[in-house]
C-alpha cells in the first residue's frame, strides 16, 4: 500500500513537470521564434490614407534587435516580410485578409538600406509568398547574401507600392485600422516558406498600426467683383503711390464732389496752372479738381470704362444750358459756329483743328492712367490717351451715344484699384459768347468675366 502510494507520487510529479515543459515550450511550437527579438522604432509612413486609394507608396522603416557579427554570418538579415492583416499584428496568429486585399504591388527588386552601413543599398528580390501571388496581402523579400546589421542602432529602410484597404471586416468602403507584420529572417528558404499560421524561425519581429481615413473638402467660393467709382478728385495725381486705397476714401466716396471747374476761358493756349486747363488752382477762378475714375475687378477676361455726353437739347457739348448748337458730328463739328453758346469738339483728337495749342474753339478730355502695385492692364483709348497737355490727346465725343458708349479704357485681364485721371482743357474763340458753360457725362464700366 505504502509502495502503490510512493509509485503515485512519483506520477503525480513526472505528469506536472510535463505539463510545466510543454508549457515552456508552447510559444516555440506556436510562432517558431524562441530567440526572436522584437524590432523597435517601426513604422509604415502611408503617402496616402485614402480608402482603397491605388499605387500608394508605403515607406517601411525599423531597427532590428539581432546583431549580426562583422561581415556576413548566420545573423544577417538574408530575408524581410510584411503581411498585412485586419485583425491582429501579432505574429504566428491568424490573419485576415483586409476587405479588398491591399495588394503588394512589387515585381523584381526593392531597395533595402541599412544607414549603419553606408553605401548602395542591398537590392532584395520580392519573392511570391506560399499562400498566393504576390499581388495579396504578404511581401516576401529575399537576398543570397544578406543585410548585415552589425549596427542595430541604425534604421533599416524600404518603400514598397500597394492598394489601401477598401474597407474593414464589417463594412466594406469604411475606413479604419489595419496592421502590419514585419519579421527578419537568416535564411531565404525559411523566409520563402512564410506562412501566418507557420512564420518559422526567424530573427526578429513586430507590429504596426496603420489606418485608412475619411477625406475633408474645403469648399469656397470667389463672387465676381466690380468696383467703380467716378468723382472729381483734388489736385494733380503725380505717382502712383497716390492712388486711392478704394471707393470708401474721401476723394470717392459718397460725399465727394462731381464738380469740375475749368474757371474763366479765353482764347489763348491753356497751361498748367491757370484757367482751360485741370486742375485749376482756386486763385484762378477753379477748384483745383481733375475727374477720377477708379476701378477693381477680378473679371478673368478684364473690363472696358466707356462714356458718353448727356444730351441737353439734342447736344453733349460744353454749352449753355437749353442752347441750340449748330453743326453735326461729322468732322470737327462740320458747320458748327464760333458765334452761339457751344463748343465746338471732336472724338478724334488727331483730326485737323483739335490741337489745344492752335487757335480756335475747341473742348476735350484726356485720360492719364495710375496703378498700384498689383497691377498695371488698363490701357486708355488710342483717342483719350494723351499726357495731359494743352497740345495733346484731348478729344471729345458729344454724339451722345450710349449704345455702345464711347471707350475710354480697357484691360485684358484682372484690375487691382487702377485710376483714370480726367483732365479737361477748353480754349475759346474770340467771338464765343459770354455765359456759363457746362456739360455732364456719364461713365459705364463694364467686366468680362
Amino acid at each position: 500500500m505504502k509502495t502503490s502510494s510512493i509509485l503515485y507520487q512519483r506520477y503525480l510529479a513526472i505528469a506536472a513537470a510535463a505539463v510545466l515543459l510543454l508549457a515552456v515550450a508552447m510559444p516555440v511550437l506556436i510562432t517558431g521564434r524562441a530567440s526572436a527579438g522584437q524590432v523597435t522604432t517601426r513604422k509604415i509612413t502611408l503617402t496616402s490614407s485614402v480608402v482603397n486609394a491605388s499605387t500608394v507608396t508605403y515607406n517601411v522603416s525599423f531597427k532590428p534587435f539581432t546583431a549580426s557579427a562583422a561581415g556576413v554570418d548566420a545573423t544577417d538579415i538574408l530575408g524581410i516580410v510584411v503581411e498585412f492583416c485586419q485583425d491582429s499584428p501579432l505574429v504566428g496568429a491568424t490573419c485576415t485578409k483586409t476587405n479588398g486585399v491591399t495588394a503588394v504591388q512589387v515585381s523584381g527588386s526593392v531597395p533595402v538600406a541599412h544607414t549603419g552601413s553606408p553605401g548602395t543599398p542591398v537590392s532584395f528580390t520580392a519573392n511570391d509568398p506560399a499562400g498566393g501571388p504576390m499581388d495579396g496581402n504578404t511581401l516576401i523579400l529575399t537576398h543570397a547574401t544578406g543585410l548585415s546589421t552589425v549596427n542595430v542602432a541604425n534604421d533599416i529602410t524600404f518603400s514598397i507600392v500597394a492598394t489601401n484597404p477598401s474597407g474593414t471586416i464589417s463594412t466594406p468602403g469604411d475606413y479604419g485600422t489595419f496592421y502590419a507584420r514585419i519579421l527578419t529572417f537568416n535564411s531565404t528558404a525559411v523566409a520563402q516558406a512564410y506562412t501566418s499560421g507557420t512564420p518559422g524561425t526567424h530573427l526578429d519581429d513586430g507590429g504596426v498600426a496603420l489606418s485608412t481615413a475619411k477625406q475633408l473638402t474645403v469648399s469656397a467660393r470667389v463672387q465676381e467683383q466690380l468696383e467703380f467709382c467716378v468723382a472729381a478728385i483734388t489736385g494733380t495725381i503725380d505717382s502712383n503711390g497716390e492712388v486711392p486705397a478704394n471707393c470708401a476714401t474721401a476723394d470717392f466716396n459718397q460725399a465727394a464732389t462731381t464738380a469740375v471747374n475749368l474757371g474763366v476761358i479765353d482764347s489763348v493756349t491753356p497751361v498748367a496752372g491757370t484757367s482751360g486747363l485741370s486742375p485749376v488752382p482756386a486763385t484762378v477762378g477753379g477748384n483745383d479738381r481733375n475727374g477720377g475714375v477708379l476701378i477693381r475687378t477680378n473679371a478673368f477676361n478684364g473690363a472696358t470704362i466707356s462714356y458718353f455726353g448727356v444730351q441737353d437739347t439734342s447736344s453733349g457739348r460744353l454749352k449753355v444750358g437749353s442752347a441750340a448748337c449748330s453743326g453735326s458730328t461729322a468732322g470737327f463739328d462740320a458747320g458748327s459756329s464760333s458765334v452761339d453758346q457751344c463748343f465746338n469738339s471732336n472724338a478724334d483728337q488727331d483730326v485737323a483743328g483739335n490741337d489745344f495749342s492752335v487757335a480756335g474753339e475747341k473742348f476735350g478730355m484726356t485720360a492719364q492712367k495710375y496703378f498700384n502695385a498689383t497691377t498695371n492692364s488698363l490701357t486708355p483709348d488710342g483717342e483719350y490717351d494723351g499726357n495731359g497737355t494743352a497740345a495733346g490727346g484731348f478729344a471729345w465725343d458729344q454724339s451722345g451715344t450710349n449704345n455702345p458708349a464711347t471707350t475710354l479704357a480697357s484691360s485684358s485681364s484682372v484690375l487691382d484699384y487702377e485710376l483714370l485721371v480726367l483732365r479737361f482743357a477748353a480754349r475759346t474763340a474770340a467771338t464765343t459768347p459770354t455765359g456759363s458753360y457746362s456739360v455732364t457725362s456719364t461713365y459705364i464700366a463694364t467686366a468680362t468675366f
